[in-house]
């Protein structure tokens, strides 16, 4: 699962939805030719739950404009 990733340890705060993300994709494009689509998707789409978390995490304005620089 996603907690094998190296930021693991670093943002215990974030959610590890890396399945959640790839059953996601499969809802939207189950046909098995679109497989590599999915794997695309959920990836995408865990990054995007991963970046939601450390914005609700550090709500600052200058700790959030700094994670945007």
């Amino acid at each position: 699962g996603g907690g094998t990733w190296a930021w693991a340890s670093t943002l215990a705060f974030a959610r590890d939805r890396l399945v959640e993300s790839y059953f996601m994709a499969v809802g939207k494009m189950h046909e098995p030719q679109f497989s590599q689509y999915r794997m695309q998707l959920a990836r995408v789409s865990y990054l995007m739950a991963t970046v939601e978390d450390i914005f609700s995490e550090h709500q600052s304005v200058e700790e959030l404009e700094r994670f945007v620089q």
